[in-house]
């Protein structure tokens, strides 16, 4: 009997066929997942302005690439012990951790774009609310809240391997989720974490766009750049929020869900780690037209301009054609008024002629 076959017989043909499909599911989604954050990291990085303007998105695409790594790593390793037999073996929490790689991928991938998400929302919000402090802002800034995201993923990975150590436990297989892996305490707070950092991002987003709305006229580059932030975090919320309180349901067992299914909603993930890309290709046209540009090179690539800078060139233009003639129309004011003058001297080139 082959290794399958006995794999088969041991978890049920049922549950083997069910694992089967969902790890391929991760297969596929992580592909998918890392094309589309390259694509936006390739674009956000390919001109200085757009490295400047986009720096946080271009942190949450790196984000959510090492997302699509995770989903990658964990359908192939764990592919790889169900057809090669080792799957259906029991497995401590901390054997989980420093075995396996997607272990570790799962922890991180699930908190730092959490947390980018939660910048990018911050960063929204002084730039709305508190413009003149935002006024002064630079890269440096949003390089803290990048240092500080990571800062804080650490932390909480760092919590996770002392949880998986001072308080071990044995999973019956080999699949080494986050809730085997970490133990199912620090598991839950895990999610439970996640799921609050993107509906807190998600309610400040919302916050930004009432308070934009009912005290400043909104440019059109302005009303973009809340309405990405908006539905993006939108879809976070949802595609997020579903797979975590399903993970947690089945790990509970209140219910205990099919493994299909539980590879179903954690591959909602994986969608909202594709948004991005998805979300700018809609409601940014400075983006879509760089994309364009890239895909057929010799194309040329159309000028989207922001209502400011229209704004700014159409003044520079009226300025620039009126100031001649205005600089005319003061001169000949300023001689009619010598002409009319009754007090005034006369000028030492009229002196010098009344000499002789």
């Amino acid at each position: 009997m082959d290794a399958v076959e006995a794999m088969k017989e041991s978890i049920g043909v049922s549950v083997y066929e069910q694992l089967e499909i969902r790890f391929i599911l991760y297969i596929g989604f992580g592909i998918a997942v890392i094309i589309c954050n390259l694509i936006c990291l390739l674009v956000f990085n390919s001109s200085r302005d757009f490295r400047r303007k986009f720096m946080l998105y271009s942190f949450v695409s790196f984000a959510e690439l090492i997302n699509g790594v995770s989903f990658l790593s964990a359908g192939l390793g764990r592919m790889q012990l169900l057809t090669g037999g080792g799957y259906n073996q029991p497995i401590t929490s901390s054997d989980c951790i420093f075995t396996f790689p997607w272990p570790t991928l799962l922890l991180i991938s699930g908190t730092l774009p959490a947390c980018a998400n939660l910048s990018l929302s911050l960063e929204r919000l002084f730039a709305v609310r508190y413009a003149s402090t935002y006024r002064g802002w630079s890269n440096s800034h949003k390089l803290i809240l990048i240092i500080a995201s990571v800062a804080v993923c650490l932390i909480l990975y760092g919590l996770a391997v002392m949880s998986s150590l001072l308080w071990p436990s044995v999973s019956p297989t080999r699949i080494c989720a986050v809730m085997n892996s970490a133990g199912p305490y620090f598991g839950t707070v895990h999610y439970f974490l996640i799921c609050k950092a993107y509906v807190i991002g998600f309610l400040m987003v919302v916050y930004v766009y009432r308070f934009a709305g009912s005290h400043k006229k909104l440019t059109s580059s302005e009303r973009r750049t809340q309405r990405t932030s908006l539905v993006l975090l939108g879809l976070c919320v949802i595609l997020v929020a579903i797979p975590n309180y399903v993970l947690i349901l089945d790990n509970w067992k209140i219910p205990k869900f099919p493994e299909l299914l539980v590879g179903i909603a954690y591959c909602l993930y994986a969608c909202q780690s594709m948004s991005t890309l998805t979300v700018f290709l809609l409601f940014r046209p400075e983006f879509r037209e760089r994309l364009l540009g890239f895909l057929c090179p010799f194309r040329k690539e159309g000028r989207i301009e922001s209502s400011d800078h229209v704004r700014t060139v159409l003044h520079s233009t009226i300025e620039r054609q009126t100031r001649p003639a205005l600089a005319i129309h003061t001169t000949q004011i300023i001689a009619k008024h010598h002409q009319n003058d009754p007090n005034r001297r006369p000028s030492a080139h009229h002196r010098h002629n009344e000499t002789y």
